[in-house]
């Protein structure tokens, strides 16, 4: 059994600096790769060392006696804000023809006022993982700004299929490019716009920080592969109650630091762990 691999990177329009991946464009951090880890058949830890050799990270696992076999390694990539968040807007039903997708401060979820309810649609980017790895977990992390109410329950719900269309520059309550209407105004109904189904659940913070939002991973993997089945995510209040309105920070706010996050744990298909990123 082998216990060294070369993880490649390939980059295009990227330098690196470390464990860091910067865009040559803007200087931003695209990625970050974060130190694998690795068990055997009984689910007990195997050691791990970590190198970086040429353009590879190189892996090698350090078994022992008490080691069973096989030996599952799991790498983990973490894409931060725009490199994992290409669109993200917001719906306001109290101006259904208005896009957001500019905007650079805040979006909103739950109701302002009495009639104003407001939801957010946001699509993350993991093409760059290879089709046919397996999710072990998905995280979305999002910063809190003002709210009405603190401690809000709130659901996010996968988009369908025939919203695959929708554009951050276009998006508005009544339709998800400008021009072809939702089902139901407000990405609403469960047939045509997104599963009933919620992928994660959260409760807004009491004061504003950021909360981690535990996504369900075999939908995350959907997204995997240069061809996928990721049509983006609305994150809404569950109640939409009056006076009720919690800011979000959106992936264009000026501190890269509190822009959505999305943390994929993945076990890479095929043999032998790669992964490939591109700046946005």
């Amino acid at each position: 059994t082998p216990t060294r691999y070369r993880w490649h990177i390939s980059l295009t329009g990227l330098a690196r600096g470390g464990w860091t991946l910067v865009s040559l464009g803007d200087g931003q951090t695209v990625a970050t790769i974060r130190r694998p880890t690795a068990w055997d058949a009984n689910k007990r830890a195997v050691a791990v060392d970590v190198g970086i050799v040429g353009g590879a990270v190189e892996v090698t696992l350090l078994p022992d006696g008490q080691t069973v076999y096989p030996i599952t390694l799991d790498p983990t990539l973490t894409l931060p804000a725009d490199a994992a968040f290409d669109k993200d807007t917001q719906l306001s039903s109290a101006n259904p023809t208005t896009n957001y997708g500019s905007d650079q401060y805040a979006f909103n979820t739950g109701k302002g006022g009495t009639t104003d309810i407001q939801r957010i649609l946001l699509q993350a980017d993991c093409s760059s993982v290879a089709a046919g790895s397996s999710c072990t977990s998905a995280t979305l992390t999002l910063t809190r700004g003002g709210a009405d109410l603190p401690s809000r329950a709130h659901s996010v719900y996968p988009l369908l299929s025939g919203r695959a269309g929708w554009t951050e520059a276009g998006a508005t309550w009544n339709t998800y490019d400008g021009s072809n209407n939702w089902g139901t105004a407000g990405c609403s109904n469960t047939s045509t716009d997104r599963s009933a189904t919620a992928m994660g659940t959260f409760t807004s913070p009491a004061s504003a920080t950021t909360v981690d939002i535990t996504l369900d991973p075999d939908v995350v993997a959907t997204g995997f592969g240069a061809s996928n089945s990721n049509y983006g995510f609305l994150a809404k209040d569950d109640l939409e109650s009056d006076f009720a309105k919690t800011e979000w920070r959106p992936s264009d706010y000026p501190t890269s630091g509190d822009r959505p996050q999305l943390v994929v744990v993945y076990t890479a298909g095929g043999s032998v762990p790669r992964a490939s990123m591109l700046a946005l």
